[in-house]
């Protein structure tokens, strides 16, 4: 006979069949830990060559890389499980210390200092100019056991700290370099985020909270500080390299022969593109201070380029700005723009691009994150993304539903959705 559900024999095989599913997965979870700290422990400091290894240029095969999201979602699931919730929101709470040891890193260029050798925390304060060598002691031991930092204490005593993978994503020189993305973050963002609990009562956006001088909102903070707004390029151009490889090859782009980077910064997606394509033409459009700045980069960097490129100066709230398409071999790029702005400020600036493709059959490809609908999405990355861009300039991130509106509204329609191998999707529409 069928057991009740209420049945006590019913429940103590479901709980068994619970407690069983939890073992395999301790099992798993301590297996993986044991062979990570075997390999961590015989395999020694990393050499030079490690630490300045490229990691965006190795993509991943397409199963290996969804395999590899699965396995992380698991184990951070089964961590969620083990820990008592109150202990769970309590570390929740301390999350923000990580991004100030970060913060600490970068502005006091710790792992640039560290390439000259392993150090005492006395010689990296003087080094640095920080005055307590006790207080910097502390804030390194922290860094060490969050894996920011390695360190070792010999026989006397003497703990002498030195960069790991991690910490040399740090240096200036490193391939992928996130230093003024964490600078910018340490220094303009993540206070921002203090102002969410007033701006959820008062309506405004958290960052003009934070800023109640400033008139205006988060760009016009930045056109009225110049040393900001050149860190907040340099960091995006940042963020352009670390995804580069899997931007270029998950995406045909073969099939245009002129791309216009509309808001494109410094212009390292519009070079990296062209460089693929030794035949195509490029426009970098955007303000024409930080056009200025990204011409200077370019006759550094990309001298052998610029015969094929165009820089162009002013807003893509203005369509008389907007460089107009020459054909259907034409795309226009909006990589990480609309989702700075609210539906009313990115329907504006999706009427100027329109308006710049005239009759020219010209292609769109919109680069965001693009997370599932209502509460289906797996990554909390693409959310905290979402909720980033509220705090700081009242954006959004937008679903593929959303991005369907939003194009309907300004003449679009959306006619691929391409993943990549990273946090990005390339959003492809065509004028109707």
């Amino acid at each position: 006979d069928a057991m009740h559900p209420c049945d006590p024999t019913c429940c103590y095989r479901a709980e068994l069949k619970a407690d069983k599913n939890m073992a395999r997965l301790l099992l798993v979870g301590g297996v993986i830990a044991a062979v990570a700290a075997i390999i961590l422990a015989t395999s020694g400091p990393p050499s030079e060559q490690e630490l300045l290894r490229d990691w965006s240029a190795v993509l991943p095969p397409w199963p290996a890389y969804y395999a590899v999201m699965g396995m992380a979602g698991a184990l951070d699931w089964l961590r969620n499980m083990l820990v008592p919730p109150p202990l769970r929101m309590i570390e929740h709470s301390f999350v923000f210390s990580r991004s100030q040891m970060t913060h600490v890193l970068a502005a006091f260029d710790i792992p640039d200092q560290l390439v000259k050798g392993p150090q005492t925390a006395a010689e990296l304060a003087t080094a640095v100019g920080v005055r307590s060598e006790a207080a910097l002691w502390r804030v390194l031991r922290l860094a060490v056991k969050q894996g920011l930092l390695a360190g070792a204490t010999d026989s006397a005593g003497v703990t002498r700290f030195r960069n790991n993978r991690l910490s040399a994503t740090l240096r200036r020189d490193h391939p992928n370099s996130v230093r003024d993305f964490i600078l910018i973050q340490g220094q303009e963002i993540q206070p921002a985020w203090g102002g969410l609990v007033a701006a959820l009562r008062s309506g405004r956006v958290p960052f003009q909270e934070v800023h109640p001088e400033q008139q205006g909102d988060f760009w016009d903070y930045l056109q009225a500080k110049p040393e900001v707004e050149k860190l907040f390029s340099q960091s995006m151009a940042s963020m352009d390299a670390l995804g580069l490889h899997s931007m270029l090859a998950d995406f045909t782009w073969g099939r245009f022969s002129r791309f216009i980077d509309v808001g494109g910064a410094h212009g390292s997606l519009l070079a990296a593109l062209m460089r693929a394509h030794p035949s195509a033409a490029g426009v970098l459009f955007d303000l024409p201070q930080v056009v200025n700045e990204a011409k200077s980069v370019w006759q550094r960097r990309h001298q052998a380029l610029l015969p094929r490129t165009e820089f162009a100066g002013g807003s893509f709230f203005d369509p008389e700005t907007v460089p107009e398409a020459l054909g259907r071999g034409d795309v226009f790029i909006l990589r990480t723009i609309l989702h700075d702005w609210s539906n009313e400020k990115a329907t504006e600036i999706l009427h100027s691009v329109r308006k710049a493709m005239g009759s020219s059959n010209a292609t769109l490809a919109v680069m965001e994150v693009v997370p599932q609908e209502d509460l289906k999405e797996s990554y909390e990355g693409r959310l905290y993304m979402d909720v980033q861009m509220l705090v700081v300039c009242n954006g959004r991130e937008r679903t593929q539903r959303e991005w369907d509106t939003l194009f309907a509204a300004t003449g679009f329609k959306r006619v691929g959705l391409h993943p990549t191998r990273g946090t990005l999707v390339v959003v492809e529409a065509v004028p109707i």
